[in-house]
């Protein structure tokens, strides 16, 4: 798991397939006691005061796992009794992932896991088969940057396909 803050107000958790034994995302339920674990993990491990109302946005990749934006609404208007936590979760199940690399050569020595090849102001750009090899995805991502969302698919219509 990976934390990226963007603001006081914002930060992306990363978490790869494994984080996600058990969460059926299709079960309201399942996804609500999910977060909650998550919410508490956060807490205690990362010493983040999580309280209040959060607009959740989920982006699900097969191969990666989730990316998960969490928002919270600000303070001045949304008050919660006693430090708890309401939140509204939207997710995207079958997000496009894919992941910017300097290297033109790492998509020739692994092509067989690639899909497809995008260049774009110097980076290349990669979308991966449903089935990568394991080896392959932990090399890759130490290796790369991952696009998802709006970004990747602005990177996928303008880029040009090798």
């Amino acid at each position: 798991m990976k934390v990226e803050y963007v603001n006081d107000y914002n930060f992306y958790l990363y978490l790869n397939k494994d984080y996600l034994i058990g969460l059926d995302l299709d079960n309201k339920e399942s996804i609500e006691n999910y977060f909650k674990a998550m919410f508490l993990k956060l807490k205690k491990n990362h010493h983040m005061d999580i309280y209040g109302y959060y607009n959740i946005k989920v982006y699900a990749n097969k191969n990666y796992g989730l990316i998960v934006d969490v928002f919270k609404l600000g303070n001045d208007y949304f008050k919660m009794p006693n430090n708890k936590v309401d939140m509204k979760i939207a997710i995207d199940k079958d997000n496009v992932f894919i992941y910017e690399l300097d290297d033109f050569f790492f998509t020739k020595k692994y092509e067989e896991n690639i899909k497809n090849v995008y260049y774009k102001n110097q980076k290349y750009y990669i979308e991966l088969n449903k089935n990568v090899d394991e080896t392959f995805y932990l090399y890759l991502m130490e290796h790369s940057n991952i696009i998802f969302d709006d970004d990747a698919y602005e990177i996928i219509t303008t880029s040009f396909k090798l």
